[in-house]
């Protein structure tokens, strides 16, 4: 089910989620559509457990040493993982980026709905920066919506908007934060695609 807003303001506080990156695409102003990142099953499982031998360690008021900790994380990421697969968690993670890329046809099916017409303007409001080949947690290439896509989520943006019928759209991507060494130049274009850093009249 696609999740989307009547005003920016309304998608940007969806967009936000501790650990995770979020988008909102916005098709000419008409409706704000909200993607979050998702985690991979193994990294749910992971967060689980440490979250769960964090708590431990308090309510034992005492730090776990390191064999304690490695003992403890090997005995309950078994369940972990098992509850995450009775959960029907993914099993391969996705950029906020990817996700867009994955259900932008339905984002459009949406709009043709309401206006009647494909939209002739896109703008991508990001969160934080799109991951670089610099990235230790780059995406990989990979199938998304039947088209294969290069390794990291500015590649795959620059693939994604200027080809196909969506080269006839003028598309807009701007980034809120950096996020670990990514940093895009101010103005980055490339036939109908800018990327730059979120202007400040945008209200986060």
């Amino acid at each position: 089910m696609l999740i989307y807003r009547e005003t920016l303001n309304e998608a940007l506080a969806l967009r936000e989620r501790p650990g995770a990156v979020g988008l909102v695409l916005s098709l000419e102003g008409a409706r704000y559509y909200v993607f979050i990142s998702r985690q991979s099953r193994d990294q749910v499982a992971n967060s689980a457990v440490g979250n769960r031998l964090k708590l431990n360690a308090q309510l034992l008021n005492r730090t776990l040493t390191p064999s304690e900790h490695q003992a403890k994380f090997a005995s309950l990421l078994p369940i972990a993982r098992s509850l995450a697969v009775q959960r029907e968690v993914e099993v391969e993670g996705r950029h906020a980026e990817e996700l867009m890329i994955e259900r932008f046809n339905e984002c459009i099916q949406n709009f043709v709905a309401l206006r009647g017409r494909p939209p002739a303007k896109a703008e991508v409001f990001l969160s934080h920066c799109p991951c670089q080949s610099k990235d230790p947690g780059a995406s990989p290439a990979r199938m998304l919506a039947g088209t294969f896509y290069p390794s990291t989520c500015k590649a795959k943006l620059m693939k994604f908007c200027t080809s196909g019928a969506r080269s006839l759209i003028s598309w807009r991507v701007y980034y809120q934060f950096d996020i670990g060494v990514s940093k895009l130049d101010i103005n980055e274009r490339c036939n109908n695609l800018v990327m730059c850093k979120q202007p400040a009249f945008i209200n986060a």
